[in-house]
C-alpha cells in the first residue's frame, strides 16, 4: 500500500478492506489488476476488455484526467475503480459534469463472493455525494445481462445505449434519494427466475389475464425458456423481460416485459403481473407502467407503445389511463377460457403524448 491515502475501510468476511486513492507510483498495481481482469474476461469469451488496453504507459495516463482508487485486503490488491468529472466519449450529448463517472470497476477473482464490488460502488457513491454531485453514472456491455443485473439490483436506472464503434454499452445512473414504500427496481429476468412465473400462473384465468394466450396452462418451464431467447439485449434483442423488485425490502413484486418492433419504433408492454400479493393495491402497478414508458420513450427513443387489457379489468384500465394510454379499439370475444370468451381493449400512447404530459404534469411521469 505504501503511503496511499486511505479513504474508506469496510469489514468483510475475508478481512478488512481498505480503499485508497492511488498515485502514479501505483501504476504497476493498477495495470496488473486490469490485465488480470481482461484475461479472465477473455477466457470466458466475454468481449468487454482487451489486455492491449492496459499497458503501463496507457494506464499511467489515467492519472492525468481521473482519480484512481485501489482496494486492499490484508495489504494485497483486491480491486479498483476510476472516477472522472466528464465522460463525453460514452455519454455523448448526455454528458453532464454535475455527475461523477465511474470506470474500470474491477475485483480480483480470488476475492469474488465477498461483496467487494458492492463496497467499491458504495465508496464511489459517497465520493460523488461529498463532492456535491447529483449522482453517479457508469456503463457496461449491453449484451451481458448478468453484468447489467449487478448494477440494476443496486438501484442504477437504465438511461441509454451508446454505440462505441459497433460495441454497444448500456448507460446507468443513480441519484441519492429517500425511498418510499412504493419505490421499485427493474432487474433483468434470468432463466433461474422462471419458476416464479410458474407460481404466478396459479389458475388458467389468472394466467390468461397477465400472460395472454401465448402459453397453455399449466405453464411449463420450457415454454418460458423459449420466450427468454433473444431477450435482454437492449441494443439488438427483441424484448426486455424484467422482474420487479421492491426497493426497500428487495422482495420480488412481479414481472413486466417490453417487446420491441425496431423497424416501426414501437414497443408493447406485456406479461404485467404483481405476483406477490403483499404488494397489490399499493400503487406498484402504476410505477411499473411509468418506468416501462420511461425506458421506451426516453431511453429507447420509441415512437409508440401499446398494451392489451381485458375489458372487465377496470382497475388495470384506470392505471393505464392515468399513465396516458388511450383506448384504440375493442377486440370482441378474442380469448377463450373454458366455455367463456373474453374481450380485449387495445390501448396505446405516442411519444408526443408522453412528452406533453411531462411538460403539463411532470409528477405523473416521475419515479423519483
Amino acid at each position: 500500500m505504501n503511503d496511499a491515502k486511505v479513504i474508506d475501510t469496510v469489514s468483510t468476511n475475508l478481512g478488512l478492506l481498505k480503499i485508497t486513492e492511488a498515485a502514479l507510483p501505483q501504476t504497476g498495481i493498477v495495470t496488473a489488476l486490469l490485465q488480470e481482469a481482461a484475461g479472465w474476461l477473455s477466457e470466458q469469451q466475454i468481449k468487454q476488455w482487451d489486455r492491449s488496453l492496459f499497458t503501463e504507459q496507457l494506464v499511467a495516463e489515467y492519472f492525468a484526467d481521473r482519480k484512481v482508487f485501489v482496494a486492499y485486503i490484508n495489504d494485497e490488491p483486491a480491486g479498483m475503480f476510476t472516477m472522472q468529472d466528464e465522460d463525453p466519449a460514452y455519454w455523448k450529448e448526455r454528458n453532464d459534469s454535475s455527475f461523477g463517472y465511474l470506470h474500470r470497476l474491477t475485483v480480483r477473482r480470488r476475492y469474488s463472493g465477498a461483496g467487494i464490488g458492492e463496497h467499491l460502488l458504495r465508496t464511489a457513491e459517497n465520493l460523488v455525494e461529498k463532492l456535491g454531485k447529483r449522482g453517479l453514472r457508469l456503463d457496461c456491455t449491453a449484451d451481458n445481462p448478468k453484468l447489467n443485473i449487478v448494477y440494476q439490483k443496486q438501484g442504477y436506472r437504465f438511461m441509454g445505449i451508446s454505440d462505441m464503434g459497433g460495441r454497444f454499452v448500456t448507460l446507468y445512473e443513480k441519484q441519492p434519494q429517500q425511498h418510499s414504500d412504493r419505490d421499485i427496481r427493474f432487474v433483468y429476468m434470468l432463466d433461474k427466475d422462471l419458476p416464479l412465473m410458474q407460481q404466478w400462473a396459479s389458475t388458467p384465468e389468472f394466467q390468461l389475464q397477465w400472460a395472454g394466450a401465448l402459453w397453455d396452462h399449466p405453464l411449463q418451464l420450457d415454454a418460458l425458456s423459449q420466450y427468454m431467447e433473444n431477450a435482454n439485449d437492449p441494443a439488438a434483442g427483441g424484448k426486455l423481460v424484467y422482474k420487479v423488485l421492491h426497493a426497500l425490502s428487495g422482495d420480488i413484486i412481479g414481472t413486466l416485459s417490453i417487446a420491441l418492433d425496431r423497424r416501426n419504433l414501437s414497443g408493447r408492454i406485456g406479461k404485467v403481473v404483481i405476483g406477490n400479493p403483499e404488494y397489490r393495491g399499493k400503487g406498484c402497478g402504476g410505477r411499473m407502467i411509468h418506468e416501462a414508458l420511461r425506458i421506451g420513450f426516453d431511453v429507447l427513443q420509441l415512437h409508440r407503445m401499446t398494451l392489451g387489457v381485458f375489458d372487465f379489468n377496470e382497475s388495470a384500465i384506470r392505471t393505464y389511463e392515468r399513465a396516458g394510454f388511450k383506448q384504440e379499439g375493442l377486440m370482441r370475444e378474442c380469448a377463450r377460457i373454458g366455455d367463456q370468451y373474453w374481450s380485449l381493449f387495445e390501448m396505446g400512447i405516442l411519444r408526443s403524448e408522453w412528452e406533453e404530459r411531462r411538460v403539463s404534469d411532470p409528477e405523473k411521469i416521475s419515479l423519483s
